[in-house]
């Protein structure tokens, strides 16, 4: 794409992330105009109105948008380190050792939440985090024969154990008293009806840094595109690439996680069509993924807190929707083009 497309089109999907940020705070159990929603921002509603607005809708739209972020990033990042877009989070595992970590201290009852530097640190967050790191270990510790490993296994092992993370799930629900269990099962269906200030405490200096590391990655995963071979001989480091960029796409896709739950699909979904769109370009791949998964989660929680008023629907179930589709068409296909 010519200099002036992708700015066009950069430009478009701002005004279009703007346009479905106004239209989110607009709808709802209490409905405004939207001018009535930007005289609201602008410091021009009663106290009623600025409590919908400022205490209820606006922080889980930016959760919406930094964990739409965070899911279409480690995505992105994944699908490059293993050079095959099937690959994302929930596939490999990360998502269910992260969802267990969270049941866990959700049912051990350990709760804490300590400030550090300019953002807060939760104890769901820390057992998410690490949850997630012993999924990825395991699923690449199975994957892997002879000091190789293929996709086929990879793609495996991911599903075997995010499988038994479900299982553990399970037990441990089972065993977990009734008035903790419908938190847990509404929140790993996936939800942002819990979204608070704190949660964009946490997330958003998470969100930035690991966006910005990638970003400086960003020649390296296209190097890597090309094989592991030919960005060895530019110089690049490519296991400990791999081992950085992991590690960063399993804490987004935890804090992700401790957030909103277990949602799927996201880091299918929003790096395949950006792909096919702008290239395989990851310095423009990024930017542009980030956005759009800000955008596509943020429609998403919408239509699931609007669509059945007043029972909200789990935004899982509707990113299942659109990418189950999609990751049926994946499979069909014969190759994937757009990596070579």
């Amino acid at each position: 794409m010519k200099k002036i497309s992708l700015f066009t089109s950069g430009i478009v999907l701002i005004f279009i992330l703007v346009l479905v940020v106004l239209i989110s705070l607009s709808v709802g159990a209490a409905e405004y105009p939207i001018e009535k929603v930007w005289n609201i921002l602008t410091g021009h509603g009663n106290d009623t109105e600025n409590f919908i607005i400022f205490s209820v809708r606006l922080p889980r739209i930016i959760a919406d948008i930094l964990v739409g972020i965070s899911l279409a990033l480690s995505g992105v990042v994944l699908q490059a380190i293993f050079r095959n877009p099937l690959v994302e989070p929930y596939l490999l595992g990360i998502s269910g050792g992260a969802a267990f970590g969270v049941v866990i201290a959700t049912f051990l009852g350990i709760f804490f939440y300590v400030d550090f530097l300019f953002f807060g640190l939760s104890s769901v967050s820390v057992f998410a985090f690490f949850g997630g790191i012993f999924a990825v270990l395991i699923t690449y510790y199975v994957a892997r024969v002879r000091n190789t490993t293929s996709i086929l296994r990879l793609l495996l092992s991911g599903i075997i154990v995010g499988t038994l993370f479900s299982a553990l799930i399970m037990i441990i629900m089972t065993l977990t008293e009734s008035e903790k269990l419908h938190g847990i099962l509404s929140w790993l269906f996936g939800s942002f009806a819990h979204s608070a200030w704190d949660d964009i405490r946490i997330l958003f200096p998470i969100v930035i840094v690991c966006t910005l590391s990638f970003y400086f990655f960003s020649r390296d995963m296209n190097a890597i595109l090309f094989g592991e071979e030919e960005a060895k001989h530019l110089g690049i480091d490519t296991e400990n690439l791999k081992k950085i960029l992991i590690l960063l796409a399993t804490l987004l896709t935890s804090v992700a996680v401790s957030v909103a739950g277990i949602i799927g699909f996201v880091g299918l979904v929003i790096p395949h069509v950006v792909r096919i769109i702008f290239g395989t370009n990851h310095k423009i791949l990024i930017p542009f993924s980030a956005v759009s998964g800000g955008i596509f989660m943020l429609v998403c929680d919408t239509l699931a807190r609007t669509i059945a008023m007043p029972i909200e629907i789990p935004v899982g179930a509707i990113t299942a929707m659109v990418g189950a589709p999609l990751f049926i068409y994946l499979l069909r296909k014969k190759k994937y083009e757009y990596f070579t």
